[in-house]
């Protein structure tokens, strides 16, 4: 890891827009959710909301909208780097349970 790199995560806006891109990954791949607030136990996902906020979050990640540009740029990482990534989660089915280390410097 380059040192300036060691600076950068220690950045709290850094990282608040790292966990943006993060969460809408995880929607974007998400087929189970978690349901009951004393028990985890991940059901298929037939929720209206959970579909819509799925499909939201997989056009946000292959689109080229000004907003998801803004977001990688706030979070230090390269937009058509991270619209790849999408690209190939999405040719892959969006696989379930995807988690991506998007912290890490070149």
């Amino acid at each position: 890891m380059h040192p300036d790199n060691d600076i950068e995560l220690k950045c709290p806006e850094r990282a608040l827009w790292l966990a943006v891109i993060q969460a809408a990954i995880s929607d974007a791949c998400a087929t189970y959710c978690l349901v009951g607030k004393t028990h985890t136990k991940y059901v298929l996902s037939t929720d209206r909301s959970a579909a819509l906020n799925r499909e939201a979050a997989r056009r946000w990640l292959t689109g080229r909208s000004r907003d998801f540009r803004e977001v990688c740029s706030l979070a230090g990482l390269n937009w058509e780097a991270v619209h790849d990534v999408a690209v190939k989660l999405q040719a892959a089915g969006w696989p379930p349970g995807v988690r991506m280390r998007l912290d890490r410097g070149p």
